[in-house]
C-alpha cells in the first residue's frame, strides 16, 4: 500500500502537475474501502490497510488578512452601542484564536445580550 501511495503521489497529471493532497486521499481512502469489502468477504484474511495514514484534506486559506485590514475590521463595529461592543468583543475573541465557545460561561454565544445586561 505504501509503494500505491508513493506511485500517486510522483504521478503528473494531464497538465504535468502533481495530483493534489484531497486527489491523493480520494485514491487511497478507493483502495481502501476495496480491501475492506474484500476482507469482509473472506477474500483477503487481512486488510492490508488497516494502520494507513491517509493524507491530511484540510487546506490552508487561500488569502490571508495583513495587519491593516484585520485592525480596520477589528474596528468596524459601532463601539457606542451595545450589540457593537458584543461584535468587537467576539471578533476580538476570534482574532486571538480562541474557540467561539470561549465567548460565553455557557458555550453559547447566545447568552451575550445585545441589551447591554448579561442574560442567564
Amino acid at each position: 500500500m505504501i509503494a500505491y501511495a508513493r506511485v500517486v503521489a510522483e504521478t503528473k497529471t494531464a497538465k504535468g502537475t502533481r495530483y493534489t493532497a484531497a486527489t491523493q486521499r480520494s485514491y487511497q481512502m478507493t483502495v481502501q474501502r476495496l480491501f475492506r469489502f474484500l476482507e469482509r468477504r473472506g477474500v483477503i484474511l487481512q486488510d492490508p490497510t488497516l494502520n494507513l495514514v491517509l493524507l491530511s484534506s484540510k487546506k490552508v486559506p487561500r488569502a490571508v488578512l495583513n495587519q491593516a485590514h484585520a485592525r480596520r475590521l477589528v474596528a468596524s463595529p459601532d463601539a457606542s452601542t451595545p450589540r457593537g461592543k458584543r461584535d468587537r468583543v467576539l471578533l476580538e475573541l476570534c482574532s486571538t484564536g480562541r474557540r467561539s465557545a470561549s465567548a460565553s460561561a455557557s458555550g453559547s454565544t447566545s447568552a451575550i445580550s445585545t441589551s447591554g445586561e448579561a442574560s442567564s
